[in-house]
Formats: structure tokens, sequence, C-alpha cells
């Protein structure tokens, strides 16, 4: 055996579990006071007991880019039992940290003091349900001020997105999120990948760029089209448009292909026409992730190059 270090116990520590929250966050905690503990936790411990350094890691492990992590080199999540191995999973997430961050240690802390609050409450009244919103809050900007740190683009930060909303309620079975239905602004981000990528284009030669989205029960249509005058409509987008309402209807016929007597595959359909192009899929939220509208823009982009003589 070792030798064992009983400074390798004493406060400040982070402890680590080997397990993993319901959405793949790790199951970390500060701890102020000293500890002993069984194999199931990991402590990491600062030699210069710098607790800045451990607040950041405290962030990092419960943040949503830790999740994404997770999901892309875990071993095991989403397969068996919601565990992780310390050394090849967790603990090889890359670390940016080169001096404490006063706006992410005063996020952290207070945090922590809002969780502290939220558990001293016995009741859900108001109360509570304002803390969890606070947390929430405050998470969320912990989330924001990791992505600045690590240089994340706007299409990186969306995959992230897609993980959180998409992919984590789909392992965990969560049918209310993935049945639900995308509302006007959902689809608005959508379509505001599009509208800012070609109004950089077009806006140069004097041209301009427009949306139309016509939705039904079961299907959401976009047509992306150049206009010679700027759009009248806000956020360049028309609501329910009619241009197109009969395309939706031959969707539901031609989105399916037979792949064998009682297996078929749901496809999307895209087309092009002599001012724009379209774009309809299913009335679901996954179909219209800001990360799926960046793949799709991939997609078109590629289709207009290989048309070019």
């Amino acid at each position: 055996h070792r030798p064992r270090n009983i400074e390798l116990y004493r406060a400040p520590i982070l402890l680590v579990g080997k397990g993993v929250t319901g959405d793949f966050k790790a199951k970390a905690a500060l701890s102020t006071i000293d500890v002993i503990f069984t194999d199931a936790i990991t402590s990491i411990k600062s030699l210069s007991n710098d607790i800045d350094f451990l607040n950041f890691l405290l962030a990092l492990f419960n943040s949503d880019l830790f999740s994404y992590f997770l999901i892309q080199t875990n071993s095991s999540i989403g397969i068996e039992r919601e565990q992780t191995h310390d050394k090849d999973d967790k603990f090889s997430m890359p670390v940016i940290y080169e001096q404490s961050d006063e706006n992410l240690n005063e996020l952290v802390n207070n945090l922590k003091q809002a969780i502290t609050e939220y558990d001293s409450l016995v009741f859900n009244d108001a109360e509570k349900q304002q803390l969890e919103r606070s947390i929430q809050s405050i998470q969320n900007s912990i989330n924001q001020q990791l992505y600045q740190l690590y240089s994340l683009t706007q299409q990186e930060r969306a995959l992230i997105a897609y993980a959180i909303d998409i992919t984590i309620p789909t392992l965990n079975n969560r049918t209310s999120v993935r049945n639900s239905k995308p509302d006007k602004a959902y689809l608005g981000r959508y379509a505001g990948i599009f509208i800012k990528h070609f109004n950089n284009i077009y806006n140069i030669s004097g041209n301009h760029f427009e949306v139309e989205i016509v939705e039904s029960s079961y299907a959401v249509g976009m047509y992306f089209k150049v206009i010679a005058e700027p759009s009248a409509h806000e956020g360049q987008i028309i609501w329910n448009a009619s241009t197109f309402e009969n395309l939706l209807a031959t969707f539901a016929i031609l989105s399916y292909s037979n792949i064998s007597k009682d297996l078929f595959m749901q496809k999307d359909l895209k087309g092009f026409e002599a001012d724009g192009f379209y774009i309809v899929k299913p009335n679901e939220r996954k179909c219209w992730h800001e990360a799926v509208a960046y793949l799709d823009l991939g997609e078109i982009i590629d289709a207009i190059h290989q048309t070019r003589p």
C-alpha cells in the first residue's frame, strides 16, 4: 500500500462521486471541513489551498459543458449504470485555468448560498419556487462564463444546447420533451441561422432575404427566398404563409421510405425553386433545433456549390 497522507483529507477539498446526476453532471461538492470517505468518492486537493481553483472545478463539473463532454466521451452513460471512470471519463475533461475569475467565483458562491437556502425550506411555496428560478438563472450565467473561457463559437454552444435539450431527455426517456412541438420563438431561432448567413451574401449585391413559415399539426415548412426589396416583416419572417401549404400534404406522403415490409424510415424534404429553397420536416422540437439548423445550412450550401458550373 502507498503511504497515507493525512493532508489529502483536510479542507478545503473537492469531493467527486462515482455516479452522475440525471442530467449527466458530476456529483461534486466543496467541503470546508476535514472529512474521510470511502473509495466511492474521489477528492481533489489543492496543494496551495487555492479555493478559487476548487470553485472553478466545482463550476465545471456541474456545467452543461461537462454534460456534453461526458455524452461524447463517456464509456457507459446512456448504456448501463450512470457511473463514470475517474481517469478515463471525468478527469480527462480539459481544464483551462490561469488565474482566479472574480465573476465566476461570485456566481459559484451565490449558487451555493441559493442551494443552501432552497434545501432549508420545507414547503414548496412561492419563496422556494423563486429560489428555484434564481438557481437556474445563476447556473445559466455560470455556463455562459465557461463558454467564454473555452472560446466556444455559437455553433458549438448550439451543439451543447442540443445535448441538454434533446439528447439527455431522450436518453432518460422523457417523452414530454421528446414529443413536444416547437413554438414560434423556437422556429424563429432556427430560421435566424439561415437569415444571418444569407443576409451577409445577398445584402452586398443589393438583394434581400426572407423566410415564409407554415405549420400544421404534423409538419413545418420553411421557404427561404431571395427578394428585391427589404422584407417588410418582423425578423424577415412571414408566419403561416399560404404559398406552399400543399407541400405539407405532399410531405405526409413522401417523407417515409419503405425499407422492408414493416419498416419505414422518415425523411426530411429539401428542395430548390427559381428564387429560393425549402425545408419541410416533422413538427417536432428535435427537428428544428438551432444545432440542426447549422447542419441543414451546410447541406444547402453544399448543394448550391454543386449546382454551379
